[in-house]
């Protein structure tokens, strides 16, 4: 997929448990999601490691993040990778790589 925008969203799953869903979308509308768990202190650090590190636009500057309503906030402060390689699992696609413009 060739992504033309990017959107992130706080959102609950079944169980009320915080999480972003990040939408990736096409010229030709279709979409890919990926979901981030914000619950623990943990799962902040694996948000940083697995999205922001690559998505930010000024890496060198560290980053903590403390809420999924700052990250929300801060979206323009992430870039939109140039490819997304995603494979079908059952009825959804997995985002396996994402690739970006040096």
């Amino acid at each position: 997929m060739r992504p033309d925008s990017m959107e992130i969203l706080k959102g609950y799953d079944k169980k009320g448990l915080t999480r972003l869903e990040v939408k990736y979308y096409d010229l030709d509308g279709e979409a890919l999601r990926e979901y981030f768990y914000l619950n623990h202190p943990q799962d902040f650090k694996a948000f940083q490691f697995n999205f922001a590190r690559m998505h930010l636009k000024r890496p060198e500057i560290p980053r903590s993040f403390a809420s999924a309503d700052e990250i929300v906030r801060m979206q323009n402060e992430f870039r939109l990778p140039m490819f997304i390689i995603a494979r079908k699992q059952k009825q959804w696609w997995n985002i396996r790589e994402k690739i970006f413009d040096i």
